[in-house]
């Protein structure tokens, strides 16, 4: 079923199957699926920038891995998807170097302090930038979707962006949060939705809820919200005279 909803065809239908692909969700929002800019702050190798290189052939996909050998997988999936940039990067709220920590699951590689403190880990020395610097100069204006999953620190990659999600020059934040207290891995939700909620942002629904029954406890782990900036999202798909029903 997802393959046929990213095709350019097939209908961005009111309420089929709400809330169950995010990507399918914000071409329905927008009216349309001509996206022209996407970020996937936290890529990985790849996963997101796949699925949004899939759903968006004909838009640029920055994709941001710091780790080297991580950022080399990332590099060679991206071959598979003409429109994905790949930076050896992080993101965050300043500009500077600073050590990340190397976890046996690469997914989980974090600028945020060790989960256990005391923990042996290894580290790598990364460069991080600010998400305003980096637009800035690659002359990116607006962004229509950014996705950020920096196992934590979140926040501080929104901080950087200040300009540009203040500015009103960001449609879309998906972004992974957590709503466990003593969960350290992952960026807690009530910062997040502080954040962009002071920047009127609305919360538009979540994905890929992961949670658990140990010992009959069901509770929600994390999960990944969408969010969408209603003035953003009027400035750039749907201008005056033009207005594309959702």
């Amino acid at each position: 079923m997802e393959r046929l909803m990213r095709m350019r065809w097939f209908p961005l239908m009111r309420t089929f199957r709400l809330r169950s692909s995010w990507l399918y969700d914000v071409c329905r929002i927008a009216g349309t699926r001509d996206f022209r800019t996407l970020l996937d702050v936290g890529a990985n190798v790849g996963q997101t920038a796949g699925a949004m290189a899939a759903y968006f052939p004909d838009a640029v996909i920055h994709s941001f891995e710091p780790v080297a050998e991580t950022f080399l997988a990332l590099q060679r999936n991206a071959r598979r998807w003409p429109n994905v940039r790949a930076h050896r990067l992080a993101l965050g709220g300043t500009r500077g170097a600073r050590d990340i920590e190397i976890r046996e699951n690469s997914e989980l590689n974090s600028l945020a302090p060790a989960s256990e403190p005391g923990a042996q880990s290894r580290v790598e020395r990364v460069d991080v930038a600010t998400l305003d610097e980096f637009c800035r100069e690659e002359g990116i204006e607006t962004i229509d979707v950014l996705k950020t999953d920096a196992q934590g620190t979140d926040v501080d990659v929104l901080a950087g962006a200040d300009g540009l999600i203040s500015g009103g020059r960001v449609a879309f934040v998906y972004a992974e949060v957590s709503f466990q207290p003593d969960d350290r891995a992952n960026t807690h939700f009530d910062g997040l939705n502080e954040l962009l909620v002071s920047r009127r942002f609305r919360l538009f629904g979540f994905y890929e809820q992961f949670g658990g029954a140990l010992g009959g406890e069901g509770y929600l782990q994390f999960c990944n919200a969408l969010y969408v900036h209603p003035g953003a999202l009027k400035h750039r798909f749907r201008p005056p005279g033009q207005q594309r029903s959702a």
